[in-house]
């Protein structure tokens, strides 16, 4: 699939940036980075990388995943099954399975 990645960095001050810039390296015309100059909170983080996104791809679907890939990309990128016909909104969310741990 034709997929772009667009990396949000909300301020760290850690070697974040520069870890980020390495995967760009490896794959520069589908890895795009939003760097934030201060931490603005995750809602900030997300709207800023939503909106870079609509400015910059022409996408059939945009998401987003949080950092520690609660989500995994294969469960993201299966998502897209159910955006067809009216529905143009999907949402997931950990749960709490028996005996797993969150």
């Amino acid at each position: 699939k034709n997929v772009n990645i667009c990396f949000v960095n909300d301020g760290s001050t850690d070697n974040t940036l520069g870890v980020l810039n390495k995967i760009r390296e490896k794959h520069p015309n589908q890895v795009h980075i939003v760097s934030l100059i201060k931490n603005s909170g995750k809602a900030e983080a997300v709207r800023n990388g939503m909106n870079y996104c609509n400015q910059n791809f022409d996408h059939h679907f945009i998401g987003y995943l949080d950092a520690d890939l609660a989500t995994t990309l294969e469960e993201f990128m299966n998502v897209t099954y159910y955006l067809k016909d009216e529905v143009v909104f999907c949402f997931g969310s950990r749960i709490r399975k028996i005996g797993s741990v969150i």
